[in-house]
């Protein structure tokens, strides 16, 4: 029997050949070659960054031209012509492997840039360190994989960092110092063991070093002080917890006591007294999912209707001031496109915000709101505007009679008294808000005529920690219950049939399709399950999966948790039946999600499978949890709506 398990050449022969059949069959259907340059287009205008200011100098990433990776510029102000300081695609390929970068950090003085190389998705990162005003490289060597940018402190004399080291028996996640011009120590923040995903944030003022956990529900286990002790925090004090230290006090937001959230500030030195705290903002309708103190403003970051609202609150006034964003849309730092508590949704300057902002018919734009004045500027302007669609906010009822909404784009000439070809996107997990935001190079399926939804599920957070806790652990079930009604609904409503409907999903989407897919195949033409956690019962064997997925959707290694598992596991529940088409995608070099639980999916459909509808499986060899690169990115997505079209009869790439 073929061992689909491990990486052995067997296996690894199997999934060549199977990759290569996947390719040709894709790579044939009409029209493909136009489509990939349509994609291209499209998700090229979502090639925007934000300038992010430090000291005197504006950095900002760019991608020139026909370019796989961006550049870092640099400029004195925020309207001088940039000097090129990094081009990441001077390193695209160093010993026959694909490049790329996971982050980027000036020092808060401009004058040292950190940044990060990793190679073909492997998330192993190596840190370079250049001066800014030379452009060359320091001669500081740090010995450790950075799992994410550090936090420099307030002087730029060094940093905090996290590190992440995988071996076969497990993940170790250390907090470390770094300091320019001195020598390397083994040094290691002695925190408690049981913390998740520990992070170093170190204070404005440099006094401490703030401990955030967890990689869905945040928290502030620890604080390091300037001497070097680590102090517990809001020990046994329940909730999640983020925020900023000021005036030896933590600005936080929080759930505890307000699923939506509120913002409170907490007294350093009794933080597990909750009567010593003070409320700054009490919950309300809204899901606050951002905050910070600048000065005597709170700027405030909300959801409302899944939409990104920004507010700036003046302190001793109580008078609140709404930033007049451009429509109902999504903002970000890093990507506008999804709202998650480790992602800030502004970028935290001198008096003013900078952000991105997109819609479903609009691509990114770079804004900067100036806090004092009250004044909202455009610095870059969305690159391509989709004319002539009509944007839909629907809500369908679940198993249970919960509300669930989704989002709705297509063209408005469209005639929806008959169904057309749908992409489905899903996710539901993780505390990710899934926002509407532009659809990249999936607005070529919506020219070409086609119906794209964003359902918006429990196991998210687009309604607050309830909501995320109503789609996990032991109530898994209700997210793909959620995506099943939201498919029905527009089934019902006229607008497509199960012969014309594609569903896809990433990560813990791709659970969520896989699911789907054994579940319900009926209801489905096309399914794609895209780098998927599948082998839930023995997700112990991959050790950063593992360290992920245990606390979200249930422990195998715990006798009273494994059950929960047992009734979703896609590969335990696969029925002998007809399946609709299917493929499975991955990328060789995750770590998350490794390429063996897409092998395993693909083999049980198509062992399982009594009809003659493909199963495809698609390994991208270069790869890890997603494309890196504009090219690679857009090749992964052609690949991905062509089979889709294909299967529910839209004519793209035409």
């Amino acid at each position: 029997m073929l061992d689909l398990i491990t990486d052995n050449p067997d296996s690894l022969a199997w999934q060549q050949a199977r990759t290569a059949e996947a390719l040709s069959a894709i790579q044939a259907f009409k029209g493909y070659d136009k489509l990939r340059r349509q994609v291209f287009g499209y998700g090229d205008a979502s090639a925007r960054w934000i300038p992010v200011r430090a000291g005197d100098r504006w950095f900002q990433q760019r991608r020139v031209g026909d370019a796989e990776l961006p550049q870092v510029t640099v400029r004195d102000a925020i309207d001088d012509e940039p000097r090129v300081l990094v081009d990441f695609n001077d390193f695209l390929f160093q010993g026959g492997r694909r490049m790329s970068s996971a982050w980027v950090c000036p020092s808060p003085d401009g004058s040292v840039l950190a940044y990060s190389l990793t190679a073909e998705g492997t998330e192993v990162n190596e840190v370079h360190l250049v001066d800014v005003v030379t452009g060359r490289e320091l001669p500081d060597v740090v010995p450790w994989n950075v799992a994410f940018a550090p936090s420099w402190l307030p002087d730029g004399s060094g940093f905090w960092c996290a590190t992440r080291e995988i071996t076969a028996t497990g993940v170790t996640m250390s907090v470390r110092r770094f300091l320019l011009g001195e020598p390397t120590t083994e040094w290691v923040a002695p925190l408690p063991t049981t913390l998740a995903f520990p992070r170093p944030e170190v204070s404005k003022d440099g006094h401490y070093v703030a401990i955030a956990t967890g990689n869905t529900e945040m928290r502030i286990d620890c604080l390091i002080t300037k001497d070097l002790q680590v102090v517990p925090f809001l020990t046994g004090v329940p909730g999640s917890f983020r925020g900023t230290i000021r005036d030896d006090a933590l600005w936080a937001l929080t759930d505890n006591g307000a699923p939506r959230g509120r913002v409170v500030r907490i007294p350093l030195d009794s933080s597990t007294d909750i009567g010593s705290w003070t409320e700054v903002l009490p919950e309300s309708d809204d899901t606050v999912v951002d905050v910070d103190v600048m000065d005597d403003k709170l700027v405030v970051a909300s959801l409302r209707e899944c939409s990104v609202a920004i507010d700036v609150l003046d302190l001793p006034s109580g008078q609140r001031t709404v930033v007049p964003l451009p429509g109902k849309g999504a903002a970000g730092v890093q990507i506008a496109r999804v709202a998650y508590p480790m992602l800030p949704v502004f970028e935290r300057g001198t008096g003013e915000i900078t952000f991105l902002y997109s819609d479903l018919t609009s691509s990114p734009a770079v804004y900067r709101y100036v806090l004092d004045e009250q004044r909202l500027e455009c610095l870059d302007p969305p690159a391509i505007t989709l004319d002539g669609m009509t944007v839909s906010y629907i809500t369908a009822t679940s198993a249970d009679g919960n509300a669930v909404p989704a989002h709705v784009l297509h063209r408005a000439d469209l005639d929806l008294s008959r169904p057309h070809p749908t992409f489905l996107w899903g996710y539901g997990g993780f505390h990710l808000s899934e926002l509407p935001s532009y659809p990249n190079g999936h607005a070529a399926w919506v020219v070409a005529g086609g119906i794209y939804v964003l359902a918006h599920l429990r196991g998210g957070s687009e309604f607050g920690a309830d909501w995320w806790r109503q789609g996990r652990r032991e109530h898994k079930q209700n997210t793909f219950n959620d995506f099943y009604a939201v498919a029905e609904k527009l089934i019902d409503l006229g607008w497509t049939s199960s012969d014309k409907l594609a569903i896809y999903g990433g990560s813990n989407g791709g659970l969520l399709t896989a699911v789907a897919l054994t579940q319900r195949p009926e209801l489905w033409a096309a399914v794609v399950s895209d780098v998927p956690a599948v082998d839930l019962l023995h997700m112990e064997r991959e050790p950063l999966m593992y360290a992920i997925c245990k606390d979200e959707y249930g422990d195998p290694l715990v006798e009273t948790e494994r059950p929960w598992l047992a009734a979703i596991d896609p590969l335990t529940n696969a029925p002998r039946t007809a399946y609709p088409a299917t493929l499975v995608v991955a990328g060789a070099n995750d770590p998350r999600c490794p390429a063996n639980q897409a092998r395993l999916l693909a083999d049980r459909i198509a062992t399982q499978r009594t009809g003659a509808s493909p199963v495809l499986l698609r390994i991208h060899e270069d790869q890890g949890h997603g494309g890196q690169g504009a090219h690679a990115a857009a090749d992964r997505l052609t690949e991905i709506l062509a089979f889709c079209a294909y299967h529910t009869g839209l004519s793209v790439g035409r």
